[in-house]
């Protein structure tokens, strides 16, 4: 799993998600204590994997017995918060971060989280990783990309996949020539800066949980 992890390319992350959320015995085992990563019962205590800022600014939070609450001020405008779970499944977690430096959107301009893909595991994945985090599905918004004639057929098929909500997805891309496979992709969104934050940090420390 490290060996895939260090040649980074964007498919062997895809496979190492898949494999590590696959198998049923506990591949993560051990974790260092000295990097302070808390590991029981194949649970993380996401405590230890907060960063003190974020971007250059100083990100505050408040730690509960369950719950994660962190919030950041730019420059003296708006707060921007968000609260999540504190402990979560290890292999869950290790699988949605895989996932999101694979197929993430990394850009911080795009100010949100946001992941496609047309593999329905993938995205059960990483909309299941979401939810371990304290986001619910019915919080996401969804956009299919697909061929005209085949976006509504589309949009019922993800609907079923995912368990959401019709109203959920905005207006689809649409693209000529149909899909591989007859495969529509899906984007899947949620509007938080300090996560897509928090991603992209969690991304540097995949190798302290493996």
């Amino acid at each position: 799993m490290s060996q895939m992890l260090s040649k980074h390319p964007r498919e062997r992350l895809l496979i190492a998600a898949k494999e590590v959320y696959g198998r049923r015995e506990s591949v993560l085992a051990h974790i260092d204590s000295a990097k302070q990563v808390r590991h029981q019962e194949g649970r993380l205590d996401l405590r230890g994997l907060i960063p003190s800022s974020l971007r250059g600014m100083k990100l505050h939070t408040i730690c509960t017995s369950s719950r994660i609450c962190l919030w950041q001020q730019y420059r003296g405008g708006p707060v921007f918060g968000l609260t999540i779970r504190r402990f979560v499944k290890t292999q869950l977690f290790v699988a949605g971060v895989c996932l999101f430096a694979g197929e993430g959107t990394m850009s911080l301009k795009a100010r949100k989280v946001e992941l496609v893909n047309s593999d329905p595991m993938v995205v059960r994945i990483f909309v299941g990783f979401l939810n371990i985090l304290g986001i619910s599905s019915k919080k996401l918004t969804l956009r299919i990309q697909a061929d005209k004639h085949e976006i509504a057929a589309a949009k019922r098929w993800w609907t079923k996949i995912l368990s959401v909500q019709p109203q959920q997805f905005q207006n689809p891309i649409t693209k000529r020539g149909g899909t591989h496979k007859g495969r529509s992709s899906l984007v899947v969104m949620y509007p938080s800066t300090i996560l897509q934050l928090l991603l992209n940090h969690w991304i540097t420390q995949l190798e302290k949980l493996v």
